[in-house]
C-alpha cells in the first residue's frame, strides 16, 4: 500500500480527460500540484501536441517523492457501500 496525503487526478490540456494520477505521500497545495503538472506537460512534447508520458516522467524526476501513473483513470472504479453483501468478504491468507 503506498501511504498518501492526497490523490490528484491530472488533467490533459482542456481539462476533459484523466491523463494520470498523482499520490503525494506529504500535505501540499493543489495549486502546487497544478504548476507542476502544468511546467512538465509544458516542457515536454511539441506546442499544440503534449507528450504526457514525457510529462509524467519529467514530474517524477522533478518531484520524486511523488507517485505518478500514467492511465490510472482507466483502473478507476467507484465502488459503493453494499451493506446487503458485507458478509460475501472473505480474508486472505497470505503465506510467507
Amino acid at each position: 500500500m503506498v501511504a498518501s496525503d492526497k490523490v490528484f487526478l491530472l488533467m490533459d490540456e482542456r481539462n476533459k480527460r484523466v491523463k494520470a494520477v498523482a499520490l503525494v505521500p506529504h500535505p501540499v497545495s493543489p495549486e502546487k500540484v497544478k504548476w507542476a503538472w502544468s511546467y512538465a506537460v509544458k516542457h515536454t512534447g511539441t506546442p499544440g501536441e503534449a507528450d504526457y508520458e514525457a510529462a509524467v516522467k519529467l514530474m517524477m524526476k522533478r518531484h520524486p517523492r511523488w507517485a505518478v501513473a500514467m492511465r490510472m483513470h482507466r483502473a478507476l472504479t467507484f465502488v459503493p457501500v453494499d451493506l446487503n453483501a458485507a458478509e460475501e468478504d472473505f480474508i486472505e491468507i497470505v503465506h510467507m
